[in-house]
């Protein structure tokens, strides 16, 4: 992922970017893949935006080390086991 990929992606899943139905549509078909595969990690971090932290449980990928959700987001990003 590059570096104007992760800034997409984190601006899109925190709400500072919106995501049109489009964009939801393709992340939903990529995690669902994502949520099957052997590389799938879950995982959690403490978020905190607009002066909120939450403990959020997500998922990241062994293979590349990117967070699924963001990473699925951004539509020019692939997968590194070409699974989307």
């Amino acid at each position: 992922m590059n570096l104007s990929h992760i800034v997409t992606g984190w601006s899109k899943s925190l709400g500072v970017m919106k995501v049109n139905d489009a964009e939801r549509k393709l992340s939903e078909e990529r995690m669902n893949k994502c949520a099957v595969c052997p590389f799938a990690k879950e995982s959690s971090f403490l978020k905190l935006f607009r002066g909120k932290a939450e403990d959020i449980k997500t998922i990241y990928c062994r293979k590349c080390g990117c967070p699924v959700n963001e990473k699925t987001l951004v539509a020019e990003e692939q997968c590194p086991e070409n699974k989307w």
